[in-house]
Formats: C-alpha cells, structure tokens, sequence
C-alpha cells in the first residue's frame, strides 16, 4: 500500500488537504501549488442526464482531459489515463454508500478502503463537506481514492471524488486537485 493511512483525526485532515485540495472545516481552502487564481475555461455543462449535477455545482475541468458518463456519474479522465475526478447528485444521503460503492465500476478500480470522514470545506464558495480518503487497486496496482460529500446549491448534495494510481503523473495529480478546489455553486 500508499502508507497513506494516518493515526490521528489531525493526520487526515492534513491528508486530505493535500490529496483533495480542500481545508478542515473552520479554515480556509489552500490553493493548489501551480494553480493562479483565474481559472480556465472548461466548466461542467448541462447534459438531460446530468442536470442534477449542473444546475447545482460547477467544475473547472482539467484541460486535456477527456470527459464522459456513466450512469448518473459524469468523469474526466487525464491523458496519462492514470487520472480521474467524478461527479454524480446524491439524491438522497441513505443512498450515500450505494453511490461510493458505484465508485469502483466509475474508476475501474477494486479493493477501495476509506478513511473515516471529516468535515471540510472546498473550493471558493467554501462549500459544506464530508469528505475521506484512502487506498484502491488500480489493474497497474495501488493507488488513491479520495471523495467527499458537498453541499451544493439549495438542499442538493453532489458526491465528487478523484482517484490516482501510483504511477500518474505530479501534473495530472495537481490537476485533478485543483479541479475539486475549483468546485462552487451554480451561478
């Protein structure tokens, strides 16, 4: 494994502002190193399927990477294919382990082993989360996963979540981080 795993509840929160580009709740987002402040233009559209998503949450997808659906969920792959972020509406928090269960087929990957939950907050807006991270197989071996929870416009809740193996690139884990600090509501 990643020896990701950290003892203490201070541990994870400093985990996941590194792996998920958010901050613990009460402090402020970091921004992503190599990341400027106007972001690029690529902005998660409305789609029939994926109106859930669109009309409450906006991302700022990493340019070059490739952008597909799968069932509710819509996924950006990096070009290294070593890469990816996801998004999909939770429509209802009982469905919550349903939807990280989904994240395995979303991210072809097995073995997914989570940390417990922290509060956070993301992106500019300061977005409301719960978020955690932890470990996957990926089919060139191990790798991480991290997602979280957000609160997004009005009652809507969207599940985001971005995995990485172990051999992806700095660049494509820098981009997907920042992709999720871009998260903020719909305007």
């Amino acid at each position: 494994m990643l020896g990701l795993r950290l003892a203490s509840a201070s541990g994870l929160a400093a985990s996941l502002v590194v792996l998920f580009g958010c901050a613990p709740q009460g402090e402020s987002v970091p921004a992503p190193s190599g990341t400027s402040a106007a972001a690029p233009a690529a902005v998660a559209t409305t789609t029939s399927e994926h109106e859930a998503i669109a009309s409450a949450i906006e991302v700022t997808a990493p340019s070059g990477w490739t952008k597909s659906t799968q069932g509710s969920w819509s996924r950006w792959i990096s070009a290294d294919k070593r890469a990816q972020l996801a998004l999909a509406p939770l429509e209802d928090a009982g469905k919550l382990a349903k939807k990280k269960q989904e994240l395995e087929g979303v991210f072809g990957v097995s073995e997914v082993r989570l940390g417990s939950t922290q509060p956070l907050v993301i992106g500019p807006d300061q977005l409301q989360s719960q978020g955690s991270d932890g470990v996957a197989r990926f089919a060139s071996g191990d790798g991480v996963i991290a997602c979280a929870t957000v609160d997004a416009a009005g009652a809507k809740q969207v599940l985001v979540a971005y995995a990485f193996d172990k051999d992806a690139t700095p660049e494509s884990r820098q981009e997907a981080m920042a992709a999720v600090a871009s998260l903020r509501s719909k305007r």
